[in-house]
């Protein structure tokens, strides 16, 4: 098939630079012009490269999924007989899909131990020139941890704010 496209494309090239050649002749656009300029012209026409396609340009691009985690889940069956994908609503044990209706069923969690997590927001602050991921809890977090999306960042100290409002870390 790669084959069979690049040999339409360069066709289609020679065909459009003939055309151009074609219209110069009939026209005289170039009557004013030297002959040396008209066939430099010409030369850079025909010398200019064709369109060369690799085999990327036929290959699929593959979307990229990210994981939800098990306690964010979707808690319907779907057809095939198991969990739906889908991240579930904060109001609801269920995606926006199965809110109305679970057509399969539910998953039944009895028996299974499903890892219970909490979401803990963070935020960034700047330590003495650092940045650092703090929560309101005072702890402070191992920055590669949260960026690399870990669900059990390190804790590496407790934060303080002195009476000027200004952030502190006493333990490094």
């Amino acid at each position: 098939m790669e084959r069979r496209i690049t040999k339409k494309i360069d066709n289609y090239q020679v065909d459009f630079k003939n055309k151009i050649k074609d219209w110069i002749t009939k026209n005289k656009g170039f009557s004013l012009v030297d002959e040396k300029v008209l066939g430099g012209f010409m030369r850079f026409i025909y010398d200019h490269p064709s369109l060369k396609l690799e085999k990327s340009d036929f290959q699929k691009r593959r979307r990229a999924t990210n994981p939800i985690p098990l306690f964010e889940r979707c808690n319907a069956i779907i057809a095939d007989g198991g969990q739906c994908t889908r991240r579930k609503k904060e109001s609801c044990k269920f995606c926006g899909t199965h809110c109305n209706k679970q057509p399969h069923g539910v998953i039944n969690n009895k028996g299974k131990t499903v890892p219970q997590m909490k979401k803990v927001e963070v935020w960034v602050e700047i330590i003495k020139g650092i940045h650092y991921y703090i929560d309101a809890n005072h702890n402070v977090y191992m920055p590669g941890d949260i960026i690399s999306g870990s669900t059990k960042p390190r804790i590496i100290g407790k934060w303080k704010k002195n009476a000027e409002g200004v952030y502190d870390i006493p333990d490094l």
